[in-house]
């Protein structure tokens, strides 16, 4: 099964089941089974995660690396692909509490969030390159 097949099957999984379904689907043709598919997919979960970190001050691409990352690694073990399933519940439920309320705000409002958001961002971008220089 290629990556785009998977991935797509991925995407039309249940919520709440979506990461479990994918271990079995990987378990049954198994993907990752053997000691060096097991390190390949811990490395690469590993740095699709890494990759989210970094990315997490810039709002949204770094969701498409903690669902990456998720996968990956949810391959690896039964127990955390069903703890990524519990997580992406509460975390869908929490997202639409906050759509809710985004949609209430007067544009101002949304606009001085935006703007304050960004500013977070870039001030913790140059906190983490000054650290890492």
């Amino acid at each position: 099964m290629n990556f785009r097949r998977q991935w797509r099957a991925f995407q039309r999984g249940r919520p709440g089941r979506r990461f479990t379904e994918h271990y079995e689907r990987a378990r049954r043709a198994g993907k990752g089974n053997g000691a060096l598919g097991r390190i390949v997919f811990l490395l690469l979960g590993l740095v699709a995660l890494a990759i989210a970190l970094v990315l997490s001050v810039v709002p949204g691409p770094a969701i498409l690396f903690f669902l990456i990352a998720g996968a990956l690694l949810a391959v690896q073990s039964r127990a955390l692909s069903r703890l990524m399933d519990w997580l992406e519940v509460r975390l869908r439920r929490i997202a639409r509490r906050a759509a809710g309320i985004w949609r209430r705000f007067p544009v101002a409002a949304k606009a001085g969030l935006l703007i304050a958001a960004a500013a977070v961002s870039a001030t913790m971008a140059w906190i983490g390159y000054r650290w890492l220089s």
